[in-house]
C-alpha cells in the first residue's frame, strides 16, 4: 500500500439504506501503513472501530464482518447499528483524497435486517 495512505483525513461519510434519507457524518479517520496492510482507525461514521485493509498502490479493501456502535437515526426515537461486510479505499495520485466505499447490514428502529451503502470522501487533516 502507498504509504501516503498514512495520516489522519477529514471525511464526509454518507450512508444509503432503502427508505431512509441518505445519512451524512463528519469524521476523521487515520490509517497507519505496514507494507501491504493498513488499518484505518475511527473508520465509523460516528468514529470508534477499526478495519484492517490489504492492498497495492493506491488501492485497498476489506472483507471482514465489522459492528460500529449504535447511532442514533435522526427524525427517529431509536439506534442503529451499522455491520460492514466489505469495503475498498482508493487514494488519488497526488495522495490529498480517499475515496472510499462500503456495504453491509443495518439492525434496529424496528427494521428487519436491510443492506446499507456508504461512500466516504476525504482531504487530510490540516494541522
Amino acid at each position: 500500500m502507498n504509504p501516503a495512505f498514512a495520516k489522519t483525513w477529514n471525511a464526509a461519510t454518507t450512508v444509503n439504506m432503502p427508505g431512509i434519507s441518505p445519512l451524512t457524518y463528519g469524521s476523521e479517520p487515520s490509517v497507519t501503513v505496514s507494507g501491504n496492510t493498513g488499518t484505518v482507525n475511527d473508520f465509523c461514521p460516528n468514529g470508534g472501530q477499526s478495519v484492517r485493509t490489504t492492498g497495492s498502490g493506491n488501492s485497498a479493501s476489506w472483507s471482514d464482518s465489522m459492528a460500529c456502535a449504535p447511532i442514533l437515526l435522526p427524525g427517529q426515537n431509536c439506534n442503529i447499528t451499522l455491520t460492514f461486510t466489505s469495503g475498498s479505499l482508493t487514494l488519488s495520485l497526488d495522495g490529498q483524497a480517499l475515496t472510499g466505499t462500503g456495504t453491509g447490514t443495518v439492525t434496529g428502529c424496528n427494521m428487519s435486517t436491510v443492506t446499507f451503502s456508504m461512500t466516504l470522501s476525504a482531504v487530510p487533516k490540516r494541522p
